[in-house]
């Protein structure tokens, strides 16, 4: 990603997180209809970063979202899936998808913690690069794949203030 368009992205995300709190206020509880619920996952995992020579692998995914409560307790919405995985030695993978998702959230106005079931789909597209080396030669094998990701998960939303929320979750499929 280029340095301009990660300043624009990172502009984006911190524009949404400022932004938030205010449209959450003006609906009469955090799950109310007509509120939205903006948020998302993310995960960097590294290993030998530091060292100069093999050995060093780094994962980075990044899963925003965002859903609208159409009833009480009921959302719907949508979500992104990023992900780069990179081994220094003989592996990289890019992948990427989009799709729906419903979530229920279980409370009334007076609640602090929303226990929560959601589901969703995505099509992801994925992109992956090996090298397999042998004592005589080495080769690199590259492919694309296309498929349907499902997801059910369940959590708890802890309201720490009337619009600012912070979910457990717990991923079943």
């Amino acid at each position: 990603m280029t340095t301009p368009r990660r300043c624009r992205v990172i502009s984006l995300v911190l524009a949404g997180l400022f932004l938030v709190p205010s449209i959450a206020q003006a609906q009469n509880y955090a799950v109310d209809k007509g509120s939205f619920l903006i948020g998302g996952d993310v995960n960097i995992n590294g290993s030998g970063l530091l060292r100069s020579s093999g050995g060093r692998s780094l994962e980075i995914q990044l899963n925003p979202s965002a859903q609208y409560f159409v009833l009480p307790g009921l959302a719907v919405g949508g979500g992104l899936q990023l992900s780069h995985i990179e081994n220094s030695s003989f592996y990289r993978s890019t992948s990427y998808g989009i799709g729906p998702n419903i979530s229920y959230y279980f409370g009334r106005d007076e609640t602090r913690v929303f226990p929560y079931v959601s589901a969703g789909v995505n099509l992801v597209r994925s992109s992956t690069e090996r090298t397999a080396t042998t004592h005589l030669e080495s080769v690199e094998v590259k492919w694309k794949n296309t498929a349907l990701a499902a997801d059910l998960s369940g959590g708890l939303l802890f309201m720490l203030t009337r619009g600012v929320g912070l979910a457990i979750r717990r991923t079943f499929l």
